[in-house]
């Protein structure tokens, strides 16, 4: 008889390693498009960087530490 839930192997470093290596790859499928975009701008001119870096400048958070 085949269990099809047996919380054991959710303990196992292999389930571990796989979690680990399927939400990065999910990660990296999100983070790659934006950065293509990203490098696209540097390709079209440096009006266009600069505008784009000016962007990404105002969304960041600001640090509280001098």
């Amino acid at each position: 008889m085949i269990q099809t839930s047996d919380w054991r192997s959710r303990n196992h470093p292999a389930y571990w390693a796989f979690l680990a290596h399927r939400i990065s790859g999910l990660l990296l499928a999100l983070f790659l498009p934006a950065h293509f975009w990203a490098l696209s701008r540097a390709i079209e001119g440096e009006a266009r960087l600069d505008a784009f870096l000016r962007w990404t400048e105002n969304r960041r958070p600001r640090s509280r530490c001098p």
